[in-house]
């Protein structure tokens, strides 16, 4: 609400855009900032309104703070000074008592809003001004004045001279309820506590902690956002995508006292910790919450199996706001392959899911994060697991012809033993499991992982049929753009040598776009042979990136823009879906959509 007093009159209302308030809103979706302006005929004053969380590149503690700060801005441009006051209601879900913040000087700075309800918390709301202000809190605001001593009204009045500038900070910081992990019986139960929790009591530490370094807070956080959206050269919808992309890192993450980034997988899946979900926003964790990253990393070593593999999921380890997941796998978790029974024959489908992929996964993952902090006392922690991954990865080669024979049986990947996908993401594994061993100065290891490597490259040209298109043993080809080549999308991220040939790898990239692209848009892909099951009408979000970076720096980058562009034009003009990464774009859905599963967008990767 806002109330303007100044020589000609006064104007009290509520800053909505409708025909009733006559207010005018612009509003410009991003993060970590999103702006706002407002403006109203009676009202002689520029309204302008950021609210922005405080995410800033490599700093865990910051921007894994459970705070979010709205930042108005009243613009004065005329001669006459002005009395401004805006109230802004505190959310008050289910909490039992409220308080009001005192300064030492006596002025009410805050509220704060408390719960002794199971997993209850504390929510801290406080007002921060860069001039002379009365900051009050109550029930009722009427003509810039509050009355009484309870509500949910957080309030200030500020004098606005002549052509000058005021700010009005109003800030919010929340407690978690405490999570734990485990049933006690079969799993140790644990609580997991919060990594704020590192740092600070309550909400209400974090709050005034916040409102004193507003101004550091607010000066890492323009300088992220100037760089990405103000001084970027890229298109104005990639530098977009970019920003968005990042936000599930904080609505949708939370991070517990190790540093784990406990993340729901999408829309429609209650449960977190998948590593094929951690292992796509892994460079963004790695960038703004690094303690997260390799809190993840070594979580997922702790939960190997039993032969060595990286597990799909944590089952009964990992915990949603609802719980532990309910359904991935049974309980306990079988972790050797011959312990798996068969659900559904006809669709190949088991009651856990392979670990080819995952395994592989982590050791890049492991790798590239080593490149990008040098941590060597890290990757010498972890070293051990990547021997037992590696050992994993060679045992499912039982026919011993270079090739990890378990198929893919879940997502889009029907289940084809030997398979493009998993295979050319071993090999790409292998390839940094030997540089780690380098670094650890374990020469046998690194001479036997790299020959595995140049091995599975061999192994892998018989993948490819007698015209050089596209690889016959893998998935089905018109059912993803190209995850296919994960591995060689990998060689490049993390410079590592290319060992596909360069020619076979266009002429896929190539055979991709020629079967999916209309000459507008890629929701067209054929069904699979005979019709008995319907293809996916567009990739993934992992065969996204893939295409795209593989296309961009093999020579290709007018295919990979053009894949980059279509893809946003889908999710964001045609679906309209501002905040999330679509996995599958299916027709058999209604409304057609999909979930934000691997939520990473090729923007991410190109830049």
């Amino acid at each position: 609400q806002l109330y303007v007093r100044h020589p000609k009159g006064e104007w009290s209302g509520d800053l909505v855009a409708d025909a009733a308030t006559g207010v005018r809103v612009g509003y410009l979706p991003l993060f970590p900032e999103c702006q706002y302006t407002f403006a109203h005929d009676a009202v002689p004053l520029g309204i302008k309104m950021e609210a922005f969380a405080p995410w800033t590149p490599g700093d865990s503690k910051m921007s894994s703070l459970p705070v979010l700060f709205f930042d108005f801005k009243l613009t004065n441009p005329e001669a006459a000074e002005k009395t401004v006051a805006l109230a802004f209601m505190v959310p008050n879900p289910e909490c039992d008592d409220g308080k009001p913040v005192i300064e030492k000087q006596g002025q009410v700075a805050g509220v704060l809003l408390q719960s002794r309800r199971a997993g209850g918390g504390t929510l801290c709301g406080m007002v921060r001004n860069d001039g002379e202000a009365q900051v009050t809190w109550g029930a009722d605001f009427a003509k810039g004045k509050l009355s009484g001593t309870k509500g949910n009204l957080l309030a200030s009045s500020i004098v606005v001279p002549a052509k000058s500038t005021r700010h009005i900070v109003f800030l919010f910081a929340w407690d978690f309820p405490v999570y734990v992990s485990g049933d006690g019986q079969k799993w140790p139960r644990k609580e997991l506590g919060h990594y704020h929790s590192n740092f600070y009591q309550g909400a209400d530490t974090i709050a005034q902690d916040c409102r004193v370094k507003y101004p550091e807070i607010r000066a890492g956080v323009d300088a992220w956002f100037r760089r990405m959206w103000e001084e970027s050269s890229l298109p104005q919808w990639m530098r977009r995508q970019i920003l968005i992309s990042t936000s599930h890192m904080a609505y949708n993450g939370i991070f517990f006292k190790n540093g784990q980034a406990a993340m729901k997988e999408g829309d429609c899946f209650p449960l977190v910790g998948t590593y094929d979900e951690q292992f796509q926003p892994s460079i963004c964790e790695l960038i703004f919450l690094p303690a997260a990253e390799w809190g993840n990393l070594q979580i997922f070593a702790d939960a190997l199996t039993p032969d060595g593999a990286i597990r799909h999921d944590l089952g009964n380890m990992c915990v949603t706001a609802t719980g532990t997941s309910p359904d991935h796998g049974p309980d306990p978790y079988p972790g050797k392959r011959g312990e798996r029974k068969e659900v559904q024959t006809a669709a190949g489908r088991f009651d856990w899911w392979d670990a080819g992929d995952n395994t592989a996964e982590w050791i890049l993952d492991l790798y590239r994060d080593y490149l990008w902090s040098g941590d060597a006392a890290r990757l010498k922690a972890l070293w051990p697991t990547v021997q037992k991954c590696c050992a994993y990865m060679l045992g499912g080669d039982k026919d011993n012809n270079g090739l990890y024979d378990d198929p893919k049986t879940y997502d889009c990947f029907p289940p084809v033993p030997e398979n493009m996908y998993i295979n050319d993401l071993q090999r790409a594994a292998f390839q940094a499991a030997a540089k780690i061993a380098a670094v650890m100065g374990d020469h046998s290891a690194h001479d036997a992982y790299l020959a595995r490597s140049e091995r599975m490259a061999k192994a892998i040209e018989g993948f490819w049929n007698p015209k050089g298109f596209y690889a016959v043993g893998r998935s089905h080809p018109d059912a993803l753009i190209s995850s296919g080549l994960y591995g060689e999308h990998s060689d490049d991220l993390l410079c590592l040598p290319r060992q596909l040939s360069g020619e076979r790898v266009k002429q896929h990239l190539k055979y991709e776009f020629d079967h999916h692209y209309n000459g507008k848009t890629f929701l067209v892909a054929p069904g699979l042979a005979g019709g008995t099951e319907p293809g996916a009408s567009m990739s993934n979000a992992e065969g996204l990136r893939d295409f795209c970076a593989l296309a961009f720096w093999r020579g290709c980058p007018e295919e990979a823009m053009t894949v980059a562009r279509c893809f946003y034009d889908v999710i964001f003009e045609h679906l309209g879906r501002e905040w999330n990464q679509p996995m599958l774009i299916s027709t058999e859905r209604e409304p057609l959509f999909g979930n934000h599963y691997q939520s990473i967008p090729s923007a991410w990767h190109l830049l």
